[in-house]
């Protein structure tokens, strides 16, 4: 389960669902299918464990995000300040052009050498590729299957026209 800090919240693709804005600290918003699986709403309050201290904070909103978008999304985020003084990772997501994704790499990580890079268009193309090829042999499998049912429809029929003219 991912859990954000406000700071880096602006740019994913999600639509409040309920609530309001996360205001003061502790608070958390939450993604709306998680707050079922929690059994928690607006106005109820989720305790977190970080490093063995508890910290409750108030559910503020839900969120509904769009999780095909592929953009960087947490199930839940809390208010700034709500995390201060824990241990702190950083994650950014650049979507650029092909040809100057290398060289972006390479500034990135000669400017920062703890930083990993982890390039992600491949596979996300091959992830596309496969879906489209599931995509193909599913609606192949639905004609297939309406071709063969369209025959059985039609096989009856003729015989019990030909059995009735060959009756009289």
């Amino acid at each position: 389960m991912g859990v954000g800090a406000a700071a880096g919240e602006r740019d994913h693709p999600r639509t409040l669902v309920d609530g309001r804005g996360s205001i003061g600290a502790p608070r958390v918003s939450v993604e709306d299918e998680a707050a079922k699986y929690f059994g928690v709403g607006v106005g109820g309050t989720l305790t977190f464990d970080v490093q063995g201290v508890p910290i409750e904070a108030e559910v503020t909103n839900l969120r509904k995000i769009d999780w095909q978008s592929l953009s960087a999304n947490f199930f839940m985020v809390l208010s700034p300040g709500s995390l201060d003084g824990a241990p702190t990772v950083y994650l950014a997501t650049a979507r650029v052009p092909a040809d100057v994704e290398t060289r972006l790499q390479d500034s990135v990580v000669a400017a920062f050498p703890n930083v990993t890079a982890i390039p992600l268009r491949s596979v996300l193309e091959r992830v596309s590729e496969v879906l489209a090829q599931i995509s193909f042999a599913v609606r192949f499998m639905a004609l297939f299957s309406i071709a063969a049912g369209l025959v059985v429809m039609a096989g009856p029929s003729r015989r019990r026209a030909t059995s009735g003219s060959t009756s009289r």
